[in-house]
């Protein structure tokens, strides 16, 4: 799986951390399989960027972000 390997990687070079940004349910439901603390989840058809656009206002409600940090044990 692409995710253990990205913390094995991590482990032999030395970090403390790997931070996933997840758009797919799939990927959000693996990251907490994983043991991911979820830092972050934004509802896209709500987020504006500064100048107050909502480039996602169209997405339906069940379309999110989430931002999850992995602790790499080593």
């Amino acid at each position: 799986m692409i995710e253990q390997e990205l913390v094995r990687i991590a482990k032999t070079r030395g970090f403390s951390y790997t931070i996933a940004e997840n758009v797919s349910p799939l990927t959000q439901q693996l990251s907490m399989y994983l043991g991911c603390r979820r830092h972050v989840t934004v509802q896209m058809n709500t987020w504006a960027d500064p100048e107050g656009n909502r480039p996602f206002a169209n997405c339906s409600d069940d379309y999110s972000l989430t931002v999850d940090v992995h602790e790499v044990v080593r």
